[in-house]
């Protein structure tokens, strides 16, 4: 459920392209700044797909990838401001929350921006749509909702175990992803509504398997009755 979801905001996003670029009668120069690795399962799709998109669309598409180093985005925005041509939009993963220091930079450049998947907060969104600047610039944000993508897992996972009761752990993203936050929220209301599974423990893999899988086997020594292992926020 949750890649559908991520793989829709793609498709909408460019969807948006497409109707500019038919409008100005140009292609449309796109940078997606992805916050994953190039050969990660979940973000590599998405590339694909996003990648099939531009090529339906006829946009110019560059990818860059952070590789799971969010101070790595800024370093990728500034090597592509200062280039003589900039991209007309750019995508942004609001993953850490980079985008509060992203913004101001690209305040300064007639650059469409697009949140995707994790959003500012909305006080911060109500202060830039303040600036005309923005006002024209910063595009609706497409985000699923992870709230929901979070319960569903969870839900899934116990659907997987014969619906049976017994005990829970729980492996979420980390504590200040917005998208992180909202699915751990969502699989903690669904143990919640289900007052057979003991939910024991959650703990936060900050978006990496290998210390996710670390972390599993920690828990199910500690938790050696543990019927649910439930990753909530891996990539």
């Amino acid at each position: 459920m949750c890649r559908r979801l991520v793989l829709w905001c793609v498709v909408s996003v460019y969807m948006l392209f497409s109707i500019h670029a038919h409008a100005e009668q140009a292609q449309p120069r796109v940078l997606f700044i992805n916050p994953g690795y190039a050969t990660e399962s979940f973000w590599q799709d998405v590339d694909e797909y996003a990648n099939a998109a531009a090529s339906a669309l006829n946009v110019d598409l560059t990818i860059r990838h952070a590789d799971r180093n969010h101070f790595a985005v800024r370093q990728i925005l500034a090597a592509t401001l200062s280039k003589p041509t900039h991209p007309d939009y750019i995508i942004i993963v609001n993953e850490k929350l980079a985008a509060k220091n992203l913004l101001p930079i690209l305040s300064k450049y007639p650059i469409y921006v697009q949140l995707i998947l994790n959003d500012v907060d909305q006080q911060t969104k109500t202060q830039l749509y303040q600036d005309p600047h923005w006002q024209q610039y910063l595009l609706p944000s497409i985000i699923p909702n992870n709230h929901a993508i979070g319960y569903a897992i969870a839900e899934a996972m116990v659907r997987a175990g014969d619906n049976a009761p017994g005990e829970a752990v729980m492996i979420s993203g980390d504590l200040t992803t917005p998208a992180s936050v909202k699915r751990e929220a969502g699989g903690k209301r669904f143990f919640v509504e289900r007052s057979d599974i003991t939910l024991h423990q959650v703990v936060h893999g900050q978006w990496d398997e290998s210390i996710s899988q670390e972390q599993m086997h920690t828990l199910l020594q500690r938790y050696p009755n543990v019927r649910y292992g439930t990753v909530i926020s891996l990539n």
